[in-house]
């Protein structure tokens, strides 16, 4: 390889290219050679929001089919899907709509199913499905809670409100207090004691378990003869209250009319402390019976939709890339490894805002690491040195925040390549047909003869998308490494992934 013209190489590198992004084209677009043979069944669902034709069917996670038609029945909604040949649905079996992925995509899931009724024939119907939870029921229904909380609390106020309530609750707790300290004292002066009984129950847990195992028959029958004599106990009732009306035990009779007379004023105390909570009495009863509770709730679930609506509208890219430089080293260096003049670039651009982003990336770099060496040796009396050097791929890191100064011109600074650096966008068209790029980074000048920083130019021009090419000129500082790149790749964003996956199985065309 290390004698082939770098036309040869170029092509070799991009005809590489073609067949990985024709590869990710077919596996993303949902494209099959030829025609795959299958079966359609019918599921009914109350709700299909948000899923769409050619959402993914899974098994356990494995994609078996996909969602060819969905359509109105009546008050119920119903999808049918197709499902690939030799692919079984028991007829026990759960359709579960679900959301999969960053950008929240439904697909169906079929869970569950032993077979034992059978399975679903080419044209059948698996039955009810279970629809995804809606956002705005879920609101409403906390909206309805907040509300019953309120009238709660506001009931609990209203009882708790008098001097003589604080002082009870303050004598309550003082109580609780010292009964917690007298818990830990007799947890402290009784610590083996307490070793010891643990470990006499785990050994009485070992010998009941042994047991069971050991009369596993005979525990089944009784509980067969506890069932029995479950359907007894009525009438037992029955027969023991007529018994107890024919007891005559003066004592017994004492007794209870006590403990009558206990629960009644057991419930006047407690129908005094909910009135005093509702009258707005109390400290308990001024906290229950201002509104902030309920804003505060309110505020939390406006905020927990706020946060749910920004991640809805954040934009993602992802970008593929590999670039070849036409240079040759500098005669007066020896390297015992010459740096191979191909790069890998794999990025990530979140952006939250219209002017605001971060880039996270990869970089597959040939000059990622080096050994140096030099070496000297003495002709006619003179001394002369070698620099031997040898390099090594290596992956580096990017990280950047970036700003959109104008509508056509973004900042980008932070790390670039594990370095530190800023870059510059400038776009020619709003719809990234042609950009243009300058980045500078390693300040330090590792690489160069005179500790220069990396500077890099480029101009991408978008072919078809999702498709790009790029030119430009690597390393301008730098005399030892500065040479001329061309390269290619492919930038899909979020809307992309969605018409690959579910738009119909093509590759979308050019705006």
């Amino acid at each position: 390889m290390g004698d082939l013209r770098p036309e040869i190489k170029v092509g070799l590198f991009v005809f590489a290219g073609i067949l990985i992004l024709t590869y990710l084209t077919l596996t993303f677009g949902n494209i099959h050679i030829g025609k795959e043979r299958g079966y359609r069944i019918t599921v009914y669902f109350d709700s299909v929001s948000g899923l769409e034709k050619k959402a993914l069917v899974k098994i356990a996670g494995v994609d078996v089919g996909w969602v060819e038609d969905i359509k109105l029945k009546g008050t119920k909604a119903e999808v049918v899907l197709w499902i690939r040949e030799g692919v079984k649905i028991p007829k026990d079996a759960t359709a579960v709509i679900r959301t999969m992925g960053l950008m929240g995509e439904k697909y169906i899931e079929i869970v569950g199913g032993t077979g034992a009724k059978g399975y679903v024939a080419a044209g059948g119907t698996l039955g009810e499905g279970v629809s995804p939870a809606d956002v705005d029921y879920l609101v409403a229904q906390l909206s309805d809670v907040a509300k019953d909380l309120k009238a709660v609390t506001r009931s609990l106020r209203n009882s708790i409100g008098t001097e003589e309530g604080e002082r009870d609750i303050r004598e309550t707790l003082a109580n609780l207090r010292e009964l917690t300290s007298n818990l830990a004292k007799m947890a402290a002066n009784n610590r083996y004691k307490i070793d010891a009984i643990i470990e006499n129950t785990e050994k009485l847990t070992r010998a009941l378990n042994q047991l069971i195992q050991e009369n596993r028959k005979s525990i089944g029958v009784t509980v067969a003869n506890l069932e029995r004599f479950s359907e007894k106990l009525p009438a037992i009732a029955e027969n023991l209250e007529k018994i107890s009306s024919t007891l005559a035990d003066v004592n017994t009779r004492k007794n209870l009319q006590e403990t009558i007379a206990e629960l009644r004023k057991a419930s006047a105390n407690i129908s005094t402390i909910t009135s005093d909570i509702a009258q707005g009495k109390g400290t308990i009863g001024k906290l229950v019976k201002e509104d902030k509770v309920y804003q505060d709730l309110k505020e939390t679930l406006d905020t927990l939709k706020e946060g749910a609506d920004r991640v809805k509208r954040t934009k993602l890219t992802l970008e593929f890339k590999g670039d070849y430089m036409f240079r040759d080293l500098d005669d007066k260096y020896s390297y015992s490894s010459e740096p191979s003049n191909s790069y890998g670039y794999f990025t990530v651009r979140i952006q939250p805002r219209e002017d605001r982003f971060y880039v996270l990336g990869i970089t597959s770099d040939p000059r990622g690491d080096y050994d140096e060496e030099n070496k000297y040796y003495y002709v006619d009396g003179k001394r002369h040195k070698i620099r031997k050097v040898k390099y090594e791929r290596d992956v580096k890191f990017t990280l950047q925040y970036g700003i959109g100064l104008f509508p056509d011109l973004d900042v980008r600074v932070g790390l670039k390549d594990s370095t530190a650096g800023v870059g510059f966008d400038y776009k020619f068209f709003q719809d990234d047909t042609l950009v243009a790029s300058f980045d500078v980074w390693d300040f330090s000048g590792e690489y160069s003869d005179h500790g220069e920083p990396r500077a890099r130019v480029g101009l991408q021009y978008k072919i078809w998308k999702p498709f790009f090419v790029e030119v430009g000129w690597d390393d301008i500082f730098n005399s030892k490494f500065s040479s001329f790149f061309v390269g290619a790749g492919m930038r899909v964003t979020d809307e992309d992934l969605k018409y690959l996956l579910f738009g119909g199985g093509g590759v979308p065309v050019k705006k």
